[in-house]
């Protein structure tokens, strides 16, 4: 579905020069699957999903989503940010935020009416319709998020650590409550992460990244562990551990 040729990125730099963040990616990802990017901070994740997403331009290489190259935004690709506060209109509800995209899209009010309602009762959210982003918590904040991405029935979701704000216990939950929904609607997943427990409760197969500058994808890792995934398993160990090995060389270096 999802195919990443050679692709670098350099950022321009004052005075002169340039800095070189991602030296020659090359990945392929397919229909449905639920891939995770992992590194440490700075290996350029945040880059590369906003390439994908359309927001930046490789400096080299090529992308293209079901052959079609991706040369900017689309609707057929949708980011999710980790704060879920900046990405949520304040003055709208729930309801009125989920179905915001659909407006956007020339809907008219009734149109939109029970395609929000579809979302929202997919992540437990109709009840709490009328409320504003101030009344919900973190976690209900992200499912509105979702909901709304989800809403304009795009092809891939791209998701940038929406996590990392949450407590524990919540983000645990929100792990639980993404897999159901992707569970759900078959979409295909990228999701950035820093946290090897977090990516692999969650990935089909985990994009190892090495160490910035000139970062690229050190190995790609698949989980063949079955969902829901207990991180005190034996199985779930080994994986964490394997993982763990490759990213402790990039974090001394």
């Amino acid at each position: 579905m999802l195919s990443i040729r050679r692709v670098v990125k350099s950022f321009d730099s004052r005075p002169g020069g340039s800095v070189p963040v991602l030296a020659g990616i090359d990945l392929d990802i397919a229909s449905g699957e639920f891939f995770c990017l992992l590194g440490g901070s700075g290996c350029g994740k945040t880059t590369l999903l906003n390439i994908l997403a359309g927001f930046e331009a490789p400096s080299a290489g090529e992308i293209s989503l079901d052959g079609a190259a991706i040369n900017g935004a689309g609707p057929d690709r949708v980011v999710f940010f980790q704060n879920a506060d900046a990405a949520l209109f304040p003055w709208l509800t729930a309801e009125e935020n989920v179905a915001f995209g659909l407006r956007i899209k020339g809907m008219g009010e009734a149109a939109c009416a029970p395609i929000a309602e579809q979302w929202l009762r997919l992540v437990g959210l109709w009840e709490h319709r009328g409320k504003f982003p101030q009344q919900l918590s973190g976690g209900m904040k992200q499912r509105i998020q979702i909901a709304r991405g989800l809403a304009i029935d795009p092809a891939m979701l791209l998701m940038d650590e929406p996590f990392a704000a949450l407590d524990a216990i919540t983000r645990r939950l929100m792990h639980a409550e993404l897999l159901r929904i992707w569970s759900a609607t078959s979409k295909t997943v990228v999701f950035v992460t820093h946290d090897v427990a977090e990516a692999v409760i969650l990935a089909d197969r985990i994009g190892v990244m090495t160490r910035g500058p000139s970062a690229r994808i050190k190995a790609v890792i698949p989980v063949e562990l079955p969902r829901p995934r207990d991180p005190g398993h034996p199985r779930f160990a080994e994986a964490y551990g394997r993982i763990e090995a490759l990213l402790m060389p990039e974090a001394q270096a």
